[in-house]
């Protein structure tokens, strides 16, 4: 946050914040903000001219854009397990049938550098990059809070708001949304736990 002191759900209301995603300005429009979806250069300029309120980035992202001497205040949405709320996706994929079509030595090349372990170095990169992001700006005079679990708790209601309209929006498509939610909170439980 640029200046403000953000201690419960209801201080967010009425905030200008930037997110990066679609859902992630949704949940924001859902708990009384006014979401500003925006490129993360535009919403750093917004914000040291006052434009921007606040933004959602990981703490990987605040020194390389000086958020860390642009803002005041920083707050850790945090669930029990000192987990954060959000979280960015990504995959590499490749066509199945182009997989298929490759020599053997050339499948081993791709299988020795994918998969699950592959997976876990590459979060453990972003990890780095937010304990650095969170010592560069814990090196300063701002203020970092975590919002109390009652707080959060508040938020995972917008939030399931957002899980129900997505499995709407999929199953009209033709998809079993429910299903494809279940199967991926499934697959999160599976991979968080066995940590």
């Amino acid at each position: 946050m640029r200046n403000k002191d953000v201690a419960t759900a209801e201080d967010l209301k009425g905030l200008k914040v930037r997110a990066a995603s679609r859902l992630s300005n949704k949940f924001l429009t859902d708990i009384g903000t006014s979401a500003m979806g925006m490129p993360l250069p535009q919403a750093v300029e917004g914000m040291s001219k006052g434009v921007v309120d606040g933004m959602i980035v990981p703490w990987e992202v605040v020194p390389s854009v000086k958020l860390n001497e642009l803002a005041t205040n920083h707050i850790e949405v945090l669930d029990e397990q000192g987990r954060g709320m959000a979280t960015s996706t990504m995959i590499f994929a490749m066509n199945k049938k182009k997989y298929d079509s490759l020599s053997p030595e050339l499948k081993k090349v791709i299988d020795d550098n994918s998969g699950r372990e592959h997976s876990a170095w590459v979060a453990g990169v972003f990890a780095e990059g937010d304990a650095a992001g969170l010592k560069a700006t814990e090196g300063r005079s701002n203020k970092i809070s975590q919002l109390p679990q009652s707080e959060v708790a508040k938020l995972k209601v917008a939030s399931d708001n957002i899980a129900k309209e997505w499995i709407a929006d999929v199953s009209k498509k033709g998809k079993d949304g429910q299903a494809l939610y279940d199967e991926a909170v499934a697959l999160v439980k599976k991979y968080t736990d066995a940590k």
